[in-house]
């Protein structure tokens, strides 16, 4: 069961759109997001999720939070989000990467390029960059 991840829905765009703009407006946070579909990127998502819940405090909630983006093509093509997935594939050497993590200003930090392993270890230490300014 996924506790700190948002889906955002493929059929929907407009509705993925404000989703994707909700989140990163969430100045408290840490924001993974994940590219992609299949059973690979699924683990991927559970163990990002785990990982946003080593976090939790008991006041406030999470620092951490991932986004599950299953039709990145579509969101890029709104225009809206066409920086922030320019600066993403940047960090990636030009390919949409599997991982990407936003600090808490909403700058792409580091990402998991999609022929990299993506274990737990892999997703704290991505999460950690998401820490600095």
């Amino acid at each position: 069961m996924l506790r700190n991840t948002l889906i955002l829905p493929a059929d929907d765009v407009r509705l993925a759109a404000h989703l994707l703009r909700a989140a990163i407006a969430d100045l408290d946070v840490v924001l993974m997001l994940i590219f992609g579909t299949g059973p690979a990127v699924l683990q991927i998502v559970e163990f990002a999720d785990q990982r946003a819940n080593k976090t939790r405090m008991d006041v406030g909630g999470n620092l951490r939070r991932v986004v599950w983006i299953t039709d990145a093509d579509a969101l890029e093509g709104t225009g809206e989000f066409r920086q922030l997935f320019a600066d993403i594939r940047a960090k990636a050497s030009g390919a949409l990467p599997v991982a990407a993590v936003l600090n808490f200003h909403d700058k792409v930090m580091a990402v998991i390029a999609t022929n990299q392993l993506a274990d737990p270890i892999k997703l704290e230490l991505l999460f950690l960059e998401g820490h600095k300014l």
